[in-house]
This record gives structure tokens, sequence and C-alpha cells, in this order.
């Protein structure tokens, strides 16, 4: 697919409510947020990170400074990098304690 207009001018009109230009920007970014998803080994939960990511797509469309020195691309990248950390790391953690209290749980869970 290819796009005419540049970031900024999406993100303009964006912002003055034209619904068709987010969808743009949300077509121009499914495959930056699916080539993420993978790279975290998330695909296993593919369509729970697609919403993530556009979340934070809409999140990094409203929070953007058109004046900073960085591309609307990185910024949302960063954002999106930051957030796939967050659930792994959250994920791992859980893990950790359903292994070290795998026995407790399993005593409360099946008692009789």
């Amino acid at each position: 697919m290819l796009f005419e207009h540049n970031d900024y001018e999406i993100l303009h009109e964006i912002r003055e409510g034209n619904t068709e230009a987010l969808r743009l920007m949300f077509g121009k970014y499914k495959h930056l947020i699916a080539k993420k998803i993978w790279s975290f080994h998330l695909a296993y939960d593919y369509d729970d990170m697609m919403q993530e990511g556009y979340m934070i797509l809409y999140k990094s469309i409203t929070t953007f400074d058109m004046s900073e020195r960085k591309t609307f691309t990185r910024y949302f990248e960063l954002n999106l990098k930051r957030r796939f950390i967050t659930i792994v790391t959250q994920r791992v953690r859980r893990s950790e304690i359903f292994h070290q209290h795998q026995h407790y749980i399993y005593e409360q869970n099946h008692a009789t």
C-alpha cells in the first residue's frame, strides 16, 4: 500500500477530526505493529497484541509533539516497544510467582 501523504499531514488531518486519516494511519502502521509482535515472541496472542498496538498508536497520535525533532515513526515505535516490554515483563513475573507457589495454589484449588 502506498501512502501519498507524510505522517505530519496525516496527523494534522486526524487532529482536525478526519476519521479517514485515522484509518489511513492505522493501515500504514499495521505491519510495524505485526513486526514488533513477532520480534517480542507474542504471536500466540496476536489479536490482543494487535489491539494493544492500535491503542498505543492512537495514544501516540494524540500525544506526539510535531515541534520535536524526532519523527512520528520513531516516537510510536519507542512507545510500542516500551509497552511490549512491560507486557512481557508482567507475564514473566506472573509465571515466576505461579511456579514459586504452584504447590500451594494446587492445594487450595483442589482441596476436598
